[in-house]
């Protein structure tokens, strides 16, 4: 019989070399994988990860494109869309509300805020905040302020040309602004009034006030004094020469002081600046002065106000809105309609514009036809034709808000 010789036993030492040459070939080729994928410019140009993959690590770790699906769903393709790869990390906060959102504005030798509405909140656990402006209503026509949020807790202002602002402030969880926000705050503002020389300015409380501590509101602290209320923004004097603010249905005034820098007079150490009530800002000097009241928006019930038989009886409305005369609630509080001659008026301080019920078309009657609404900070007086009295509360009744969400008037900026 003839026997094969194998290979191994013809050429022993032959084949034993291949052996060693495969197998340091195999060594270097994983020791080169292995030490770029752990290199600090390893990149992988274009990767596809069918079953998830895995993270690496390195200092300049470079993936140009990566797409991962947990179970391949096969190619797809198409003539008008683009695929770039890119990275989502989850938002690591669920915004929270920031609360007790105070105002102060316009203060001058004390503060030195003159021209200035200065806004703070209370921080949340939010990293980040949008403030929002209005200058229209409290509750309609926000904008962002600003394109990006801002880490801090307090936020200035400038007052310029605007008569009236409103502000809320809302939490947000990354500084672009592109993480959900938080519901807003509550709703803060100012009403700005020019005072002309020489002469009695009627004025309204729109807002409820909080105590000033060293220039900063104490939120919750409820103050009627008009040493918060108004501030350092009149001329200081003496009795006989010191800006004056008067209570109109009781005559209590309150004037500053020069030295020390102080109010006095009998408004600001007995009484009150009641909402809800009217009063005067006597400017004795020759020139112009502008006052801003600044608060909390509040549109809850405030009285009641006794409006006197046969009499005229000063009052304001705590609303930082403006509103229709015909949803004030005087009919129903006990103003008595009538004709032009005999009906009971609602008539605006300083020009004279007036408004009654007319008995016989069952409508209200403005002179002028302008004059169809009450606004924030102004005075009014009521003229009560008849011989009993009654009781006004005004209140407007819960306020039906617009949704406070980014895909209303909120999402904006400039």
């Amino acid at each position: 019989m003839r026997r094969n010789k194998s290979v191994t036993g013809k050429y022993p030492l032959r084949y034993a070399m291949y052996i060693v040459l495969f197998l340091l070939l195999a060594s270097a080729l994983a020791a080169f994988v292995f030490a770029q994928a752990f290199s600090d410019n390893y990149i992988i140009p274009r990767d596809v990860l069918d079953t998830g993959g895995g993270r690496d690590s390195s200092t300049n770790y470079i993936m140009e494109e990566s797409i991962g699906q947990s179970t391949p769903i096969g190619e797809s393709g198409s003539t008008n869309y683009r695929l770039y790869a890119g990275f989502q990390i989850p938002f690591p906060c669920e915004p929270v509300a920031p609360t007790n959102a105070t105002i102060i504005a316009n203060r001058d030798s004390l503060c030195n805020y003159q021209g200035l509405a200065v806004i703070r909140w209370t921080p949340s656990s939010s990293p980040f905040y949008n403030i929002y402006r209005s200058t229209t209503d409290p509750f309609a026509g926000f904008t962002r302020i600003g394109t990006v949020p801002t880490a801090i807790d307090s936020f200035i202002d400038p007052i310029g040309a605007n008569t009236k602002a409103f502000y809320y402030v809302t939490g947000s969880c990354d500084s672009l602004g592109e993480a959900p926000e938080s519901d807003p705050s509550n709703r803060i503002g100012f009403v700005s009034i020019v005072c002309p020389q020489t002469s009695y300015t009627p004025f309204g409380l729109p807002f409820t006030f909080w105590d000033v501590v060293n220039c900063v509101p104490q939120y919750g602290v409820p103050t009627c004094k008009p040493s918060d209320i108004i501030g350092a923004q009149f001329s200081a004097g003496s009795g006989a020469t010191g800006d004056r603010v008067i209570r109109q249905d009781n005559g209590l005034w309150a004037y500053r002081t020069t030295t020390p820098a102080l109010w006095a007079g009998p408004l600001e150490i007995d009484g009150c600046m009641e909402c809800g009530r009217a009063f005067n800002i006597w400017n004795r000097h020759s020139s112009a002065q502008t006052m801003v009241l600044a608060g909390e928006v509040d549109t809850s019930a405030c009285g009641p106000i006794w409006i006197a038989p046969n009499a005229w009886t000063p009052l304001s409305f705590r609303d930082a809105r403006v509103r229709p005369i015909r949803n004030i609630n005087l009919l129903t509080s006990g103003f008595t309609g009538g004709t032009g001659a005999t009906s009971d008026r609602l008539i605006e301080q300083g020009t004279g514009s007036y408004a009654f019920f007319s008995t016989g078309s069952m409508t209200w009657v403005y002179y002028p036809t302008s004059f169809t609404s009450v606004s924030p900070g102004k005075a009014y007086r009521i003229w009560n034709r008849h011989g009993t009295g009654w009781n006004y509360n005004y209140g407007s009744g819960p306020v039906s808000r617009p949704p406070d969400r980014p895909d209303d008037n909120r999402a904006s900026s400039h």
